[in-house]
């Protein structure tokens, strides 16, 4: 696989914040009626842009709340999708009868984001349309995030561990700027294995198609080669049984559930998010401090988008 390095260097994105209104509402809030908000992203470019999404909550009574991690999304030229409110679901991972709050959308390029408001009444037919054109405002940041989705150009089914003849330390891929190595298995009642992750597809979506699969083996990724080491790494999981292992920065390995891992880990603080899926359970965990490195394993145990900051 071809080596890719990071550049950390200041930049200028476009960012769009677009207000969502979602669900039925019982009148506290807002006036009681269906609110639906679909947000229509269109790439005006002859090139593929590749573009962040997250979603926040805003609270009444002058408190925040929740922000989702950022998403990856890809369009082609000429290309246009849409956000709406099962997606915005998705991104804060809550499923309440009533959300408003806020999407984020930051881009390299500019971009045609127009905001699709409908609202009905007690009879269920819309009373109410209203589009409106979001403007881009400009940010200077730091550098971009480092983001691992295992899309192309990751080959599906591709092997890493035992199968393929790795050793436990070897490395298997860099990619940008990034040390990735395999390692044992350590079981919780003790003991421990070697066996394999490969590129697969999650039982349950965790990204816009293909992820990591680890089957009784550990996955280290190691920041140590970039110019400066991130304060936040962030991955996305679905865990369909037996347990799972987490060590941050060469801390002494964690092997139970992640959903009851300790923090901090590593000096570092962990948090993790899970919601039940079909056939096992979806989450986020969420390292927040300087990681130099970070493992995690699984038996049944898929992983995407680890993404650094």
């Amino acid at each position: 696989m071809s080596i890719h390095r990071a550049q950390f260097r200041e930049r200028v994105v476009f960012q769009y914040a677009v207000k969502f209104v979602c669900g039925k509402s019982d009148g506290q809030v807002v006036v009681p009626g269906l609110y639906c908000t679909a947000i229509n992203v269109h790439n005006p470019t002859y090139e593929s842009v590749r573009f962040a999404v997250k979603a926040a909550i805003a609270l009444p009574g002058l408190r925040p709340g929740p922000v989702s991690g950022f998403r990856e999304a890809l369009l082609g030229p000429d290309e246009a999708l849409e956000i709406d409110c099962p997606d915005v679901r998705e991104l804060l991972r809550v499923d309440a009868d009533f959300l408003k709050g806020f999407v984020v959308i930051e881009s390299e390029v500019e971009l045609d984001v127009v905001a699709v408001y409908t609202a009905a009444g007690r009879d269920g037919q819309v009373s109410t349309l209203h589009t409106e054109r979001v403007p881009a405002r400009t940010r200077i940041v730091g550098g971009r995030p480092i983001c691992i989705d295992f899309e192309p150009p990751f080959v599906l089914n591709t092997r890493y561990g035992a199968p393929a003849g790795h050793s436990s330390g070897d490395v298997v891929f860099v990619i940008q700027g990034v040390q990735a190595s395999v390692h044992d298995f350590q079981f919780a009642a003790g003991g421990g294995t070697f066996n394999e992750a490969f590129i697969d597809v999650a039982p349950a979506p965790l990204g816009f198609g293909q992820s990591l699969r680890i089957n009784n083996i550990d996955m280290e990724f190691d920041y140590a080669a970039l110019p400066a080491l991130p304060t936040e790494v962030r991955f996305d999981f679905f865990d369909s049984g037996g347990s799972e292992n987490l060590s941050v920065n060469g801390s002494p390995v964690f092997a139970g559930e992640l959903t009851a891992a300790p923090s901090p880990v590593g000096g570092v603080n962990v948090s993790v998010t899970s919601t039940p899926a079909p056939g096992g359970i979806r989450g986020m965990v969420i390292l927040s401090g300087p990681v130099q490195r970070f493992r995690v394993g699984g038996q049944e145990l898929w992983i995407d988008n680890v993404c650094a900051r």
